[in-house]
């Protein structure tokens, strides 16, 4: 699966759930003002798991060869 069709899913979740957007965006603010250790570990987290998502996703699709 293409990155761009993992960004477009994602965008697309943000647009038809408004309600949920907004409150990840509000904790997030919170975070950063008042907790930056933990708004850094969580993006480190995230940014984390999506490079596993997209190394796994990669590597399952046959479309990538490691060893020539």
């Amino acid at each position: 699966m293409p990155f761009s069709m993992v960004f477009d899913g994602i965008v697309n979740l943000f647009k038809e759930h408004g309600f949920i957007t907004i409150a990840l965006a509000v904790v997030l603010l919170y975070l950063l003002f008042q907790k930056p250790k933990a708004f850094l570990l969580i993006v480190f987290l995230v940014l984390l798991f999506i490079g596993i998502l997209y190394l796994t996703t990669m590597l399952s699709s046959g479309n990538m060869t490691i060893w020539k």
